[in-house]
C-alpha cells in the first residue's frame, strides 16, 4: 500500500471527524476517496458528460457531507520532498566498502541517480520568483481550478503532505478569510496570476475553521 494512499485515506478520516464534530458521536466514514482521483469525472467530462461526486480527491458517503463537496474541490497530495543527491562516497559509508564491493556500489549508485531523476518536481515556494520554470504549487492549483470549474463548485483547496513533514492546506486567501482568522496561525501567502492564496497546516484549518459556517 502507498504512502499517498495511506494519507489520502487518512485525510478522508480526519475531515470526516472534523465536518462532524458536532455530532454526539463524530463519524470518519463521511467522506471517501473518488476512484483514480477524480478520474472518472475527468474521462466523462472529454465526452461532455458530468458525473455528480466524482470530481477531485474527495467525495462524499454520507448526505452529511454533500454541503462540504458542493461547495469544494479538495485534491490530496503526497511527497514532494526534495531528500537531497546520494554519490558513491554515502554508499561506500553504508556498506563499508571493500574490493568486493566495487560493482555492488555503481549499481547502487546508478539506480538511486534514476531514481531522484525520476522523483519529478519538489515543493518549493521560492519556486514563484526566482525560476522560470512553473511551481508544482501553480501546477496543482490550475489543475484543481480546471476540475472545478467543470464541476461548478464555489472554491478549491489542495490538502498536501511532504515526507516527514506536517500535512497543510492551500486555498483561496478570500475564502478562507471568510472562514476563519489568520492572525493567530503561521501562514504563508503566494500569488497566481491575480489570486492570492493561503498555505497554513491542516491542523490550524481543522482547529479553527467551524463546519457551521460552511454547512456542516
Amino acid at each position: 500500500m502507498s504512502k499517498g494512499f495511506d494519507f489520502e485515506r487518512e485525510t478522508v478520516k480526519l475531515m470526516s471527524l472534523w465536518w462532524t464534530q458536532d455530532l454526539d458521536e463524530p463519524r470518519d466514514d463521511i467522506f471517501y476517496k473518488t476512484s483514480g482521483s477524480g478520474a472518472r469525472h475527468t474521462s466523462r467530462m472529454k465526452k461532455g458528460i458530468s458525473t455528480y461526486n466524482s470530481a477531485g480527491d474527495m467525495g462524499f458517503l454520507d448526505p452529511l457531507g454533500e454541503p462540504f463537496i458542493n461547495k469544494f474541490l479538495v485534491e490530496m497530495k503526497r511527497g514532494y520532498t526534495n531528500t537531497g543527491r546520494v554519490n558513491s562516497k554515502d554508499i561506500k559509508k553504508v556498506i563499508k566498502e571493500d574490493s568486493h564491493y566495487e560493482p555492488l556500489t555503481k549499481n547502487i549508485h546508478k539506480y538511486i541517480t534514476n531514481k531522484v531523476k525520476k522523483s519529478g518536481d519538489i515543493i518549493d515556494v521560492l519556486d514563484f520568483v526566482d525560476t522560470n520554470k512553473l511551481p508544482l504549487l501553480y501546477k496543482w492549483w490550475e489543475k484543481a481550478e480546471k476540475e472545478r470549474k467543470e464541476a461548478k463548485r464555489e472554491a478549491s483547496i489542495i490538502i498536501f503532505k511532504r515526507d516527514m513533514k506536517n500535512a497543510c492546506v492551500m486555498m483561496d486567501a478570500d475564502v478562507l478569510h471568510e472562514l476563519m482568522l489568520l492572525h493567530s496561525v503561521n501562514n504563508i501567502i503566494i500569488q497566481i496570476k491575480k489570486t492570492y492564496l493561503i498555505i497554513l497546516s491542516l491542523h490550524d484549518f481543522i482547529e479553527n475553521v467551524d463546519p457551521s459556517t460552511i454547512g456542516g
